[in-house]
């Protein structure tokens, strides 16, 4: 259950919260992302939770007050009718327990994945991997800078090689994110660079682990733009 609207001067401020980012989550049909929030102190906690749609759009910020040992789920369920990638930001204090799933109705049970944080790269953007272990995945790039960057990906026989000449090249906003297949190739490096960003977040995403939750076959949920 959400706390109720707090004003009481026992709202604890005495430090700078924590900033997680959780990226590569989605919403759409039958999909959500659920965050859940556990107050372990004995002072009510304030929570920022921001989440951003693929494209960078803002979709909902809102501010948690948490009671002493509270806890409280907050979900992104828009109705719409196809799945969208999206991506959460999230202030707090370190007394206050961050758990982000990306949950899935599949019949009448309930299919959920744990998301971890991520520490956004806040040095040059370059990333060098495996071309043979990353094939069949998907590079997953979200631009945190405040400008527009341009994302380029290749794979190379050096892995100081640059991919700056090589299309195609892509266009992202800040805030925004991007998904591109990796297929095998006959070069060892997999190299990815953003030309204009200061912060991003590169993942590789492929199908995970699996769990359930039952869920009533009679209850209805229906939520979701096509990742583009």
């Amino acid at each position: 259950m959400e706390s109720p609207a707090l004003t009481r001067n026992d709202v604890n401020s005495d430090r700078e919260p924590l900033q997680r980012v959780y990226p590569a989550l989605s919403f759409g049909k039958n999909t959500w992302t659920s965050v859940k929030l556990e107050n372990k102190s004995s002072v009510v906690q304030r929570v920022n939770i921001e989440s951003f749609s693929s494209n960078g759009q803002l979709l909902e910020k809102v501010d948690v007050l948490l009671d002493p040992q509270m806890t409280s789920e907050r979900k992104l369920q828009p109705r719409q009718k196809s799945i969208e990638m999206c991506w959460i930001r999230v202030s707090h204090a370190s007394q206050v327990a961050i758990t982000v799933t990306v949950e899935v109705l599949n019949g009448n049970k309930i299919e959920y994945f744990e998301r971890e944080s991520v520490k956004p790269n806040t040095g040059p953007q370059r990333w060098v991997d495996s071309s043979m272990a990353r094939s069949g995945t998907f590079i997953y790039f979200l631009n945190l800078s405040k400008e527009p960057t341009v994302l380029a990906f290749c794979q190379a026989q050096n892995s100081a090689s640059s991919c700056r000449a090589i299309k195609p090249r892509f266009g992202v906003n800040p805030n925004a994110s991007i998904m591109i297949p990796v297929r095998s190739g006959k070069y060892p490096h997999l190299i990815v660079e953003s030309y204009q960003s200061n912060a991003g977040i590169v993942m590789y995403l492929h199908l995970g682990g699996e769990a359930y939750r039952e869920f009533k076959a009679n209850s209805s949920i229906t939520f979701g733009s096509e990742i583009k």
